[in-house]
């Protein structure tokens, strides 16, 4: 993209200065630049984006896109769906009593509203829907999609007006310019436009290309002044030297007064109105710096946060995330139960701020969820009531019915959340986590064989699912549901013990169990296990282990020696040798 501009600015300067040769050069240049657009883009532009998952290995499809790592063009393409479906079928936001509904195809939902209106288009079988759901995406990554979106077909067809006109006075003026210096600055701002709107076609609008944007639309008017190629009026010309030979006149004095005032009346609003957003988002990284240090004073950093922009759900966001990791680490008490109520107290103050956004009502409910699961059997109600919310902001989405099965599961209510696994396994069949929950309800009901075909099956289809696995049992870990995972697995590696996928959820299982010998012996089974194309997801997720757990990433050394050989074989050992050596040396 960063060579759009200099191709159309060569194009041009071949058309105003009739040179055939700079013409023919920029004209190939930029028909091969398209060319390897198309190249890159009509493959994903023209496959459906329910069919096909963007994962890595999705991307043979398009060996150009993927021999120049293009991996975020797919997501992108994704994006661009989910957008398109939100102008053509203009949905309505849950809870929202929309008055003006039947007309927000033309003038859209409202700025910064995309993040809401996406929740009801998701991409499906993208690999990193877990990720969109905890992080909601706020921009297509194309601004004229985002314009159609929040700011309607209306909002967009304004913007391409001023873009048209703007095109429109560029080649008017370049036509009557007589002096080469204003044809080039003419020429180049063409070309610069051009290069903004290539770029914001793929990438969201950020402060400084719309500051260069303005400017130059700005500039066109003076350039336009500037080119006519009139001579100065005489009699124009002596009325300035007289005046600048006679006294100055009064009003000139009191308009740099006026001029002045207003300008440091300006300075002093500006500075009023961005003090409190700017040391609260200071004040909000030094909470989570302090955080990341394991220092108590974070939850002080975040209250004054807080406290200097109330209307921020954010700041509410990170001072709730904070108090429920305290909670989750303190046994039964008073405390713990104090803890829990300021963490939902400040989840439900995002949540108010934000009322359209799945996120704030998935993880409140999983506070209540814990907080349920302590005694507080009131709390039950709250907590499925806020699911059942996100699941309608987010219709059809997988992760939020597996949080609410896995509830459901906790809470002892077996056929229900086997219903809602049901149905989340018909709406994404590859999500991991949907089959390892599986597993986990038919753990419970005692039916082990069942249960550990279910939590080996996504590993075994793509050993890379290992990192679910982790992310699943630490959650459990906090409900004490680890064990019934643990006895199904070890009652298969008894009838099946050259299964490396079964010692590698038993080494997973064992270090959330507690018990870091049985984890240590388990995980080295498997390595000596597990055929050379999988070992390197193997040992990725041993690492991510060790970064979770410092018992464990210090007596992983022992072990680890022993595995060279094995990485040595992997197609990955260019890769896997050097990350073994930097971790074995970090022990040391």
């Amino acid at each position: 993209m960063y060579i759009i501009a200099p191709l159309i600015f060569i194009i041009l300067l071949g058309i105003v200065k009739r040179k055939r040769l700079l013409l023919s050069l920029g004209v190939v240049s930029l028909l091969v630049l398209v060319i390897i657009a198309g190249l890159l883009l009509a493959p994903l532009l023209f496959t459906s984006p329910s069919t096909e998952t963007i994962a890595g290995e999705d991307f043979e499809s398009v060996p150009v896109s993927e021999d120049l790592g293009l991996h975020t063009l797919g997501w992108r393409v994704q994006y661009w769906h989910s957008a398109i479906d939100i102008v053509i079928k203009s949905p309505e936001v849950p809870f929202s009593n929309d008055i003006w509904h039947a007309f927000r195809r033309l003038i859209g939902y409202g700025p910064e509203t995309f993040i809401v209106t996406f929740q009801l288009f998701l991409p499906q079988d993208m690999w990193e829907h877990s990720h969109l759901l905890s992080v909601p995406l706020t921009n297509p990554h194309n601004h004229y999609l985002y314009l159609a979106t929040t700011m309607g077909l209306l909002g967009l067809m304004s913007f391409l007006a001023i873009l048209a006109v703007f095109f429109y006075l560029c080649f008017r003026y370049l036509h009557r310019a007589i002096t080469d210096i204003d044809k080039l600055l003419l020429v180049a701002m063409v070309a610069g436009m051009v290069q903004y709107m290539a770029d914001i076609f793929f990438n969201p609008v950020t402060i400084s290309p719309e500051l260069v944007f303005w400017l130059t639309v700005s500039f066109i008017p003076v350039l336009g002044r500037l080119t006519t190629g009139s001579k100065p009026e005489p009699t124009r010309t002596a009325d300035l030297t007289q005046l600048d030979t006679g006294h100055k006149p009064h009003v000139s004095r009191i308009r740099r007064c006026v001029s002045a005032g207003c300008a440091l009346l300006l300075i002093i609003v500006s500075f009023g109105v961005t003090i409190r957003p700017f040391f609260a988002d200071m004040y909000l990284q030094k909470g989570l710096n302090l955080e990341a240090g394991r220092s108590e004073q974070a939850i002080f950093a975040f209250d004054k946060a807080v406290k200097l922009a109330p209307g921020e759900a954010v700041y509410w966001h990170c001072l709730g995330l904070y108090d429920y990791s305290l909670a989750l680490m303190l046994k039964e008490g008073d405390v713990k139960t104090e803890l829990l109520a300021l963490a939902t107290k400040a989840f439900e103050r995002a949540r108010e701020l934000e009322p359209y956004i799945t996120y704030r009502y998935h993880v409140l409910a999983d506070v209540y969820t814990y907080w349920a699961s302590t005694g507080a059997i009131d709390k039950w109600t709250i907590a499925l009531s806020l699911y059942d919310k996100a699941s309608q902001l987010a219709p059809g989405n997988a992760i939020i019915l597996n949080k609410w099965s896995l509830a459901l599961i906790i809470k002892g209510d077996l056929d229900e959340a086997r219903a809602k696994l049901d149905y989340a396994a018909s709406i994404d069949p590859d999500w991991a986590e949907t089959s390892f929950l599986y597993g986990l309800l038919l753990a419970r009901e005692g039916e082990n064989a069942e249960a550990a075909s279910k939590l080996m099956a996504p590993v075994q289809d793509n050993p890379a699912n290992l990192n679910y696995f982790i992310d699943l049992c630490h959650r459990l870990m906090f409900y004490d549901m680890v064990n019934p995972l643990s006895d199904s697995l070890k009652i298969y590696a008894q009838e099946v013990p050259d299964d490396w996928v079964a010692h590698a959820l038993l080494g997973t299982t064992s270090l959330f169990g507690r018990d870091i010998d049985k984890s240590l012996e388990e995980f080295n089974t498997a390595m000596l296990l597990v055929s050379d194309d999988n070992a390197g997801d193997l040992f990725h997720a041993i690492l991510k282990l060790a970064a979770i757990s410092p018992k464990l990433r210090t007596a992983l050394p022992d072990v680890a020696t022993e595995w060279r050989a094995k990485l040595a074989q992997s197609p990955e050992r260019d890769t896997l040798l050097p990350e073994l050596d930097q971790f074995m040396d970090r022990q040391q």
